[in-house]
């Protein structure tokens, strides 16, 4: 499912923030990966997600939540990752976003991810930026290892945030 509205809005915020060497694609991940292997060396992932973080920001978002469903989700979010993968040049940066508490679509995700690509490793960020830690310990469902994960909270929405090289 490709969002049209989330491209434009992400085209709208690189064009105001003056960012002149971004591209904002609206395509189906692995056709772009066709037609870009190893080519970024930057990808930033914006994924879709079920929303929980703009619950308080949009009521409407609360109600609609079983339409976007963490379930539906995580599976355009493996898809997403797999291909920005495949895209990612040697010695690259990804960072995978989302404004969802759902640990399935954040923490998890990136474990297993990781457990996936054993050529990626999680890249810790900066101290001093507002990010709390993650919450790792989620994940005693899956037995997962655990991995550093950052949270922040932005004008009351919640950010996860995982950089891999």
């Amino acid at each position: 499912m490709i969002l049209t509205q989330s491209a434009k809005a992400l085209a709208k915020n690189i064009e105001l923030y003056g960012v002149r060497n971004a591209v904002v694609l609206n395509e189906a991940p692995e056709r772009i990966a066709r037609a870009f292997p190893s080519y970024f060396n930057k990808i930033l992932i914006d994924a879709p997600c079920s929303g929980e973080g703009m619950f308080r920001k949009d009521e409407n978002m609360a109600r609609q939540w079983e339409i976007h469903s963490a379930s539906r989700c995580t599976a355009m979010q493996r898809d997403i990752l797999k291909s920005a993968a495949a895209m990612l040049a040697p010695d690259g940066t990804m960072v995978y976003s989302t404004c969802t508490f759902a640990p399935e679509e954040n923490e998890a995700m990136i474990a297993r991810f990781l457990e996936e690509n054993a050529d990626f490793d999680l890249v810790p960020l900066p101290d001093g930026l507002g990010f709390s830690t993650g919450r790792p310990d989620w994940l005693h469902w899956l037995n997962a290892v655990s991995y550093g994960f950052n949270r922040t909270v932005i004008d009351e929405n919640t950010e996860f945030i995982a950089r891999a090289r």
